[in-house]
Order: C-alpha cells, then structure tokens, then sequence
C-alpha cells in the first residue's frame, strides 16, 4: 500500500497550527480530517510517512522512561478522539482515564506500575483509532 503525509493545517483563535494525517490518498486524508474534527485543511505533503511512536510497544523500562513525551501525545491524540466522537471525557480524564492514569505514572508519590500493563493497554486502544497518525 502506497501511502502520503498530508501537513494540515489548522487555528484556534488566532494561532495556526500545523499536523498531519497519514493516508492512501487526498480523498483519504479529507475524510480523516473531517473526521477528526479541528477544523484542518491540506496544506501540502511531505516525505516520510513519518508517524507517531506506538510508545503501547516498548518495554516497560522504556515505557516509564517515556512518560512526559506520552502524556503530551496522550493529550494530543485524545483531543482529536475526543473531537471526532470516538472517546469520551471519563476515557481521557477520569479516574481510570488514560490521561490520569498517566499522570500517576509521573507523580512517583502516585506511581503504581502493578497496573502497567492495563495503562499500556489503553494506550494501545488510542493508539489503534482510525485517525491517520500511524503508518500501520
């Protein structure tokens, strides 16, 4: 399968900002733009595909070495999810949400990695969301 990095393009307020979404083709790519729900648009393509870490796959070791960069991609992820109607605010945000259980994960007064593999699991199943992040 022959796939393209599409940059987009997007503004909340006055600030633009720039993404991208990983697809078959621009067809593709709109859907997936629509789809998630921030007001994008193509502004071009790249080399590449050039995706996000499926940080879900490292070793635990490598996993909690990780945390600030996942949570940063956990909220950014999630926002779109969000936007797009595939996860709720207690998926993200609530007690056993992804996002407060990674901050558990970095606060070491909260850190219980008996549960590790669970959090990762819900990292997986954000990660594994049609959202064209991902080159798999």
């Amino acid at each position: 399968m022959n796939i393209t990095r599409f940059i987009t393009k997007y503004k909340i307020g006055d600030n633009e900002y720039s993404s991208f979404v990983i697809a078959e083709n621009s067809d593709n790519a709109n859907n997936l733009i629509k789809l998630r729900g921030i007001g994008e648009t193509i502004d071009g393509t790249s080399e590449g595909p050039n995706s996000l870490t499926r940080f879900s796959t490292l070793s635990d070791s490598k996993f909690l070495r990780h945390l600030p960069r996942i949570a940063h991609q956990i909220c950014w992820i999630s926002w779109m999810a969000a936007n797009s109607g595939m996860v709720g605010i207690d998926d993200i945000l609530g007690d056993e949400g992804i996002l407060h259980e990674i901050i558990h994960l970095i606060d070491p007064s909260t850190r219980d990695i008996t549960n590790l593999q669970l959090i990762k699991d819900k990292v997986a199943k954000l990660e594994d969301l049609n959202l064209g992040l991902f080159k798999d």
